[in-house]
């Protein structure tokens, strides 16, 4: 597991951990784990859904993915605790943006007590992934409505899920 950083500490991302990792099961599939430690009331966490591709998911609790590819274009995966998805095509830095048509993302799993919560989200794509970079995110809402922005690192001053330069893991991790 990879350990995920607070963009900024706050009375929130003070009580929890977060790891994530991902794992290329075949040149069409991906899986990603997310396990937070903490105080799992304080998180704000929506009940499970019939899951749906839905857009702005990132303005609560958020799992999210950025797989960078040769010359600068990327994707973005965004899953949330509810079960509703989202997959988004780049063709550079916040360019270009629109619906990956071809991947689909599914909460697999997802195991919860009061000190732990583990997600487990697959995704499949119709094409090949042609992975160079792997970023690994989570948008973080606590029940008191107070956001924290993890990533594997933030190299700006600004919290910025979408710079290449936070995905630090090769894609043969």
């Amino acid at each position: 597991m990879n350990k995920l950083v607070p963009f900024q500490k706050n009375t929130s991302a003070d009580k929890f951990q977060i790891q994530a990792r991902f794992v290329q099961k075949s040149p069409f599939e991906i899986h990603l784990e997310f396990l937070l430690q903490g105080p799992i009331s304080q998180m704000l966490c929506p009940p499970p859904e019939e899951p749906s591709r839905q857009d702005e998911l990132w303005k609560s609790t958020c799992l999210e993915a950025f797989f960078g590819q040769k010359g600068g274009a990327y994707l973005e995966i965004n899953c949330s605790p509810s079960g509703h998805w989202n997959a988004y095509e780049f063709e550079s830095y916040r360019k270009g943006m629109r619906r990956a048509e071809h991947i689909t993302v599914r909460l697999t799993r997802l195991e919860k007590d009061d000190q732990e919560a583990r997600f487990f989200v697959q995704v499949i794509s119709e094409k090949e992934f042609a992975l160079s970079q792997v970023g690994l995110t989570m948008v973080f809402e606590s029940t008191n409505h107070e956001k924290s922005y993890w990533a594997l690192r933030h190299p700006a001053p600004q919290a910025d899920f979408h710079n290449a330069e936070a995905w630090t893991l090769p894609a043969t991790h």
